[in-house]
């Protein structure tokens, strides 16, 4: 979590959303008191040396790297910002960066996924999800965008979409008092991605699976829920 002191506004890095364009626009503005003491601007983990403790992808509600404590007293007076995406394409976004392949313990439960389900397949990780994200929700790919953002009030939360993003920070950053002038483009999902995540939504299975275990994110965020028995 970015912590912008001045601003009294935080940022909620969701993991798989274009997060690390905003790092760049929002880390001049963060309080050094919540920050790494020597931040980096490029390289592998950059992001995490201006979040809170150093945890990038914190819940709101986390004990470790969520909102500070000692501003909790203070917290009506805040704001928050995230970036939130498409269920269908956030899922499988998910999967492949961090089940599709075991690229190390970095990458939180690939491992165990390797484990469990050696093939790493698509139809596995389903399969996965569902039988451990109930207790499991707390690790890397096992929780829903809404946990991220549970436990603040609905007008304290300003919400950019990713599929909308460069409009929607152009749009929303100046409301919270940062200006934009030149976007960094840290987003590149590439045409392979692109297609995959598109032909899912053809696929009654994946579409049902992401209707059932990311059932909350569609009425957080609005986003609209495709009928399995019309895809494909």
């Amino acid at each position: 979590m970015m912590i912008m002191t001045e601003l009294k506004l935080a940022f909620i890095h969701i993991y798989k959303t274009g997060g690390t364009s905003l790092t760049h626009i929002l880390a001049p503005h963060t309080d050094p008191a919540f920050r790494e003491g020597q931040t980096r601007e490029r390289g592998d983990g950059f992001q995490g040396t201006w979040h809170f403790r150093g945890v990038q992808h914190a819940k709101f509600n986390s004990a470790a790297g969520g909102f500070p404590p000692r501003l909790r007293d203070k917290v009506d007076n805040w704001r928050f910002l995230a970036v939130v995406r498409d269920p269908y394409s956030w899922s499988h976004s998910v999967y492949k960066e961090f089940f599709g392949q075991d690229r190390g313990g970095v990458r939180g439960s690939s491992f165990l996924f390797g484990k469990v389900k050696p093939e790493r397949t698509l139809e596995d990780f389903y399969e996965f999800v569902r039988d451990f994200m109930p207790g499991y929700s707390h690790e890397i790919g096992l929780g829903t965008q809404t946990s991220f953002v549970r436990g603040i009030p609905r007008e304290q939360l300003h919400l950019i979409r990713f599929e909308n993003y460069e409009a929607d920070v152009r749009r929303v950053l100046p409301e919270l008092g940062i200006e934009v002038d030149d976007l960094p483009h840290d987003l590149n999902r590439g045409q392979k991605k692109r297609r995959e995540a598109e032909a899912l939504l053809r696929s009654p299975e994946h579409v049902a699976f992401v209707n059932e275990v990311y059932a909350e994110d569609f009425r957080s965020f609005g986003y609209e829920m495709v009928d399995p028995q019309r895809a494909g």
